[in-house]
C-alpha cells in the first residue's frame, strides 16, 4: 500500500465587521497523519477488533493519526464549518467523523438518494458537503482536528477511515 492519501479539509469562517459586508474566510489543510506522502497512513474504527494477518500484517504497523494542530484567528467569527474532500475508507465503511479538540463527534454528509445506504458502492463525496462546528468548540490559536469511521454497513473490512 504505497498510495497517496492525504485529507484535505477546508475551513470556513464567516467573519462580520461592523458596517461592513459579511466576509467568508477560507484555511485549506492537507493532512498526511506525520506519514511522509509516498507512505499509507490508517485511522482504524476505534472500536476495531479486527487482528490483522496473512496480506494485511501491514496494516498492524501502519501509521496512525497524528494530530496535528491548526492555529485559527477567530476575531469576529460568526460561524464555522469544515469541509472534508477525503478518501474515506473501503466500499462498506460508513459513519465518517471528525472531532475539533476534545469534543464529540461530527458527523461528515454522506450521498443521499441512493438505492442502498450510500456507503455500500459509492465512498468519495465532493462538492458541498460542509458541517457546520460550532464556534464553542473552536479556540484562538491552536485547534486539533480528528478523524474516523464507525461501523461497516458491508464486508466487514474495519479498515476505518
Amino acid at each position: 500500500m504505497n498510495t497517496k492519501a492525504p485529507l484535505a479539509i477546508l475551513l470556513a469562517f464567516a467573519m462580520s465587521v461592523s458596517l461592513a459586508r459579511s466576509q467568508e474566510v477560507f484555511r485549506e489543510v492537507t493532512y498526511s497523519y506525520g506519514a511522509p506522502p509516498t507512505t499509507h497512513f490508517a485511522e482504524l474504527d476505534p472500536d476495531t477488533k479486527r487482528v490483522f494477518t496473512g496480506e494485511h500484517i501491514g496494516m498492524a504497523t501502519m501509521k496512525r493519526h497524528v494530530p496535528k494542530p491548526v492555529t485559527l484567528d477567530l476575531a469576529g467569527a460568526t460561524h464555522a464549518e469544515l469541509s472534508a474532500e477525503y478518501w474515506g475508507g473501503h466500499i462498506g465503511t460508513g459513519g465518517q467523523r471528525f472531532r475539533v479538540n476534545d469534543h464529540g463527534w461530527i458527523d461528515l454528509p454522506t450521498l443521499s438518494g441512493t438505492p442502498t445506504e450510500p456507503q455500500r458502492f459509492h465512498r468519495v463525496l465532493l462538492g458541498n458537503n460542509a458541517a457546520p462546528v460550532p464556534l464553542a468548540q473552536l479556540v484562538k490559536g491552536e485547534n486539533v482536528f480528528r478523524f474516523t469511521a464507525g461501523k461497516q454497513v458491508a464486508f466487514n473490512n474495519d479498515w476505518g477511515f
